[in-house]
């Protein structure tokens, strides 16, 4: 899985009631794009280091959701400040 700044992350809900969790990566880890993700959440005030899991996809910002990419691996994990320990694991999957 590839990314880019501007592109956004989007953890996929596994509960009905629950909506998908929507971030832009502001920054990279890595020069080839892969993760971690430094993501910017639409719904919080702070950012936080993303390792994407099984329910997360990446759009793409010059293609859109066509664009989608599903990516696989470690759970999301939080850091910064008013994140606990600054290593806080983030489940994407609702539940």
């Amino acid at each position: 899985m590839k990314a880019a700044v501007g592109d956004r992350l989007v953890l996929e809900s596994t509960r009905a009631d629950k909506p998908n969790h929507v971030g832009i990566i502001v920054a990279l880890r890595h020069p080839d794009g892969s993760p971690p993700y430094v993501v910017r959440w639409l719904d919080e005030e702070r950012e936080v280091l993303v390792f994407p899991g099984p329910h997360a996809r990446i759009e793409h910002r010059r293609t859109g959701s066509a664009g989608s990419v599903r990516c696989g691996g470690a759970q999301p994990i939080r850091t910064g400040p008013g994140s606990g320990s600054g290593h806080q694991r983030h489940s994407d999957s609702d539940g």
